[in-house]
């Protein structure tokens, strides 16, 4: 399993490894890293991965560790071309690269053996660029990293109306939920929201800027808090609103967490926005965003627990029951592609 980032790097890529790494199925995998992904350090990185001789190779991509670097291409393109070794890029993210990432993603794209995609669009995103895809790839979906409380509260009985969840950086729609804030509170001064997250390296002043506003608009901020106190968290919060700048995908590990922890979803569409998503959460546009939440939070409590129900049944009938079958799905998905290179 090759990863650039594992914890306690802040990386949700990383933390999605650490659990797969540490399933029953994976205990025969053993755990590639570098924090050196130069371009000088190639040959490095393809002899150590020789040694280990595995039979097959599983890339997390992309990660915060990799950076802009190519070698991840480079390791692809040098093991599925010229070994007997299975190599399957697992890619988390496709559509919502930059132009420079997926222009360097097509090697992958060209020479991988197999692929796994988190989300039914995104395989279809890369099917629509290369016909290969198809018959090379399956759809596994991720769990969140974030454990369901064990017990949830009644959504009447969370201390808090409104958070927002997950990295703290730019392009997370954190601005927009400080905004909705806002203006929610020139109605009900008294609402009690919150920002939790995790800070990235290299994202400290962001953070700082965003802290000012969260103090000016009486936002509580938990800053790298345990998974565990997450979980608790979100259990104790009625609505989650998450507006993503590109809209809900399947690949949402915070969006996930929240509806596991019971609250109820306010969030944005895209182009990965599913039908069965939709369904699940609320969808709202951001001009429109402070009147749904008023909205929800004045519904009689057995509407809001009848949404809060949407959204667990939707998990426990869309989304896998555990990390040990996502790694059974793992070495799954490898079987086909054991004969063809064979």
């Amino acid at each position: 399993m090759i990863t650039g980032s594992y914890p306690p790097d802040v990386c949700g890529v990383g933390d999605y490894t650490h659990r797969l790494m540490n399933t029953a199925t994976a205990k025969d995998w053993e755990l590639y890293r570098s924090a050196d992904w130069s371009l000088i350090s190639f040959f490095h990185h393809l002899r150590a991965i020789k040694k280990i001789n595995p039979d097959a190779i599983f890339m997390q991509y992309p990660t915060q560790g990799y950076g802009w670097s190519l070698i991840p291409h480079l390791l692809c393109f040098s093991f599925s071309l010229f070994t007997k070794i299975i190599f399957v890029v697992v890619f988390h993210e496709l559509s919502q690269q930059t132009k420079k990432s997926r222009l360097a993603s097509n090697l992958m794209l060209l020479t991988g053996n197999a692929f796994i995609f988190t989300a039914a669009g995104e395989r279809e995103y890369a099917a629509r660029r290369y016909s290969r895809i198809k018959k090379r790839s399956t759809v596994i979906k991720l769990l969140s990293n974030i454990e369901q409380a064990p017990a949830l509260r009644p959504i009447h009985e969370r201390g808090r109306e409104i958070v927002h969840f997950g990295l703290i950086r730019p392009e997370k729609g954190i601005e927009t939920f400080i905004e909705v804030v806002a203006e929610i509170k020139k109605i009900r001064p008294g609402t009690k929201a919150a920002l939790i997250g995790q800070v990235p390296n290299g994202k400290e002043s962001y953070f700082e800027r965003i802290r000012g506003e969260c103090e000016a608009n009486g936002i509580l901020i938990y800053r790298d808090p345990e998974q565990t106190e997450v979980a608790d968290l979100l259990n104790d919060s009625r609505i989650a609103f998450l507006p993503f700048p590109d809209g809900a995908s399947e690949r949402r590990g915070t969006l996930l967490a929240a509806i596991k922890n019971g609250a109820i979803v306010v969030t944005t569409t895209g182009a990965s926005t599913t039908n069965a998503l939709e369904t699940a959460t609320v969808i709202t546009e951001t001009l429109n965003a402070p009147a749904v939440i008023l909205g929800l939070l004045g519904e009689p409590v057995d509407k809001m627990q009848g949404r809060q129900q949407t959204g667990i049944e939707f998990l426990k009938n869309e989304w896998p029951a555990s990390w040990d079958e996502i790694a059974r799905k793992y070495i799954e998905s490898l079987q086909i592609e054991k004969k063809e290179k064979s």
